[in-house]
């Protein structure tokens, strides 16, 4: 506990100014006594009970970092609701908007974050990547390149739709993406007779090479999704029209790998950001929601702006 009332309860509440200082719970009105010392975060804690709040955990100095963002008024408030309080480790509030910044060191219960996120609603959880996810990593990849492939299919039938049904289409989209790894497939179009597959790569690949595999396995599905006697395979095979592209592009993509991955994690439905995770830099949260990594200084201003 950060902040308690002082011994005659005259001031707002206030920090640790020597070890065994006594003051008073602004939950359960308990004395409780300072702690502080060179090897532990200097706080309060209650004298002969437990912590009154069930959702407390031990304040580090990456709690107070992120505190000290904002005004000592948004810092570890109560917040009642139905008889019931805890303490928000970061509470905003304007226009009628409240949202609860929590920022989280440890492990929690999945039943606890049920709780939390029900008690508290519009909940934002920051996450210590190196005490939580200390074996996972967000892997960054520079691309550089755009490879489009084009393949255009022949008029055999009166209608592209007698034979290109979409199953085969969708079949031949997934060769190409299993071949040249689904981290890289970004998109693909069909119109008319021509499918076009885009695949961004940050080395120079030579794709040449693939083409007459690729003409062998494209026959190959036609010929198990459809079943016409008047359609030549090998009239097929040589009209079918294959080519690609490459255009520079300068784009930067990344992906997370999980080691050692906390279930309870996923079992958070309100945003979850990560601050240090092996991968970012100190300037960078990533946005665990929404695979996103954003400026840990525009997510401060951002949420800076509803302070009192």
């Amino acid at each position: 506990m950060r902040y308690a009332l002082n011994l005659n309860k005259d001031e707002d509440e206030v920090e640790v100014s020597h070890s065994g200082e006594i003051g008073w719970c602004g939950i359960c009105n308990s004395k409780v006594q300072g702690k502080k010392g060179d090897e532990r975060v200097a706080h309060w804690a209650h004298i002969n009970s437990k912590n009154c709040d069930s959702w407390y955990e031990p304040i580090t100095e990456w709690h107070l970092w992120w505190q000290n963002q904002f005004p000592k008024i948004n810092r570890e408030a109560i917040v009642e609701k139905a008889g019931k309080k805890h303490r928000a480790d970061i509470l905003l509030q304007k226009d009628n908007k409240e949202i609860v910044i929590e920022v989280q060191n440890s492990s929690i219960p999945i039943s606890q974050i049920q709780k939390r996120e029900a008690f508290y609603q519009n909940l934002i959880w920051i996450l210590n990547g190196k005490s939580l996810a200390n074996s996972s990593r967000l892997v960054r990849i520079g691309v550089d390149r755009l490879y489009t492939w084009k393949i255009k299919f022949p008029l055999l039938l009166r209608s592209r739709s007698e034979y290109l049904k979409t199953e085969f289409i969708e079949d031949i989209v997934d060769l190409i993406k299993n071949r040249f790894y689904d981290n890289n497939y970004h998109d693909y179009k069909f119109q008319d007779t021509t499918l076009e597959i885009y695949f961004y790569h940050h080395n120079d690949i030579d794709l040449q090479m693939d083409i007459p595999q690729l003409k062998y396995n494209i026959v190959g599905y036609f010929e198990m999704h459809n079943d016409y006697d008047n359609i030549d395979n090998d009239e097929l095979h040589h009209k079918l029209q294959i080519s690609y592209t490459e255009t520079k592009v300068d784009l930067q993509s990344h992906y997370l790998t999980k080691s050692y991955w906390r279930k309870f994690i996923d079992k958070m439905k309100c945003n979850v950001f990560f601050d240090k995770l092996n991968g970012l830099e100190s300037d960078e949260l990533y946005w665990y929601t929404k695979d996103k990594i954003v400026k840990k200084d525009r997510f401060i201003s951002k949420y800076q702006k509803m302070a009192k």
